[in-house]
């Protein structure tokens, strides 16, 4: 396990805002993660760093990144679950599924996120289309107080872009899942179009951390797009509807602003809004 202290986190969120980590724990294998959950008593778990606020103005104790853990943990058995470590791309597993002949969560191709975060946050296609991972999930096997746990799909919590491991002192050792057989050029041709969707409908051109609300209505967020920019900061895209976008030189006290303004005008008309980025902030 590699421990690095001082570590600006900017540099592992996709929206390219965060403060610093005074330790840095990069965990490599199920031993590394005991120990470490066994050791500290206070940790931030990061991963992919999307649908993540870190304060820019804060320092964190302890920092648990994620992205070397287990990485060749990507197997099926002959009951045809598929076993992926925490760490792995959303991509990676869905083209291993996909080249076996199995498929059903193409639309989540799209995602910059590693599995962990992909079940913590039940990534899924949007509401209408009542589409998630935990359609597939069969069990999260996760690490806790040093000791490995497997909770099966049913005790996960899952509901619309949530679940227990949201607020639950655990971290994701490794996800199982059973996928829907399908032809394999089906698999090719929805993951084609899904990226295609996403070059057409997406503003990619500038960092950005996905979308804000998990709730919300999309005429105010509308409005939201409509209006003032500060182009060199943090901004809501003209192009993707609740989705900010960082000019270059975005802060976190912007992001709050923006969030809270998009929700002052939810509650003055009277209408839901529920955040879908997590946020970190030590002040």
């Amino acid at each position: 396990m590699n421990i690095e202290k001082m570590v600006v986190l900017s540099e592992f969120t996709s929206l390219k805002v965060g403060g610093i980590a005074k330790n840095f724990y990069r965990p490599q294998t199920l031993k590394d993660l005991k120990d470490l959950t066994k050791d500290l008593d206070d940790y931030y778990i990061l991963g992919a760093g999307s649908n993540l606020l870190i304060d820019d103005k804060s320092e964190f104790e302890n920092v648990i990144y994620m992205g070397d853990y287990e990485k060749d943990m990507l197997t099926i058995n002959e009951d045809r679950v598929i076993k992926v470590s925490s760490s792995i791309k959303v991509q990676d597993l869905l083209t291993f599924a996909n080249r076996l002949g199995y498929g059903g969560s193409e639309y989540l191709y799209s995602l910059p996120a590693m599995m962990g975060g992909i079940v913590a946050m039940n990534a899924g296609r949007g509401k209408a289309y009542n589409k998630s991972i935990s359609d597939h999930v069969v069990s999260v096997e996760v690490v806790e107080g040093g000791i490995l746990k497997t909770i099966p799909k049913g005790e996960c919590g899952f509901q619309y872009r949530k679940s227990d491991f949201l607020n639950r002192k655990s971290i994701i050792h490794c996800v199982n899942l059973k996928f829907t057989k399908i032809p394999i050029e089906e698999g090719e041709q929805k993951i084609k179009e899904r990226m295609n969707f996403v070059k057409s409908n997406q503003d990619l051109n500038t960092p950005n951390a996905g979308s804000v609300f998990n709730k919300c209505n999309h005429r105010i967020m509308k409005i939201m797009r409509k209006l003032p920019k500060n182009r060199e900061g943090l901004y809501y895209s003209e192009i993707t509807s609740n989705w900010i976008s960082n000019g270059g030189k975005g802060t976190y006290d912007e992001a709050i602003k923006l969030i809270n303004r998009a929700k002052l005008f939810h509650k003055i008309l009277r209408q839901d809004a529920e955040l879908e980025w997590r946020i970190w902030s030590a002040r």
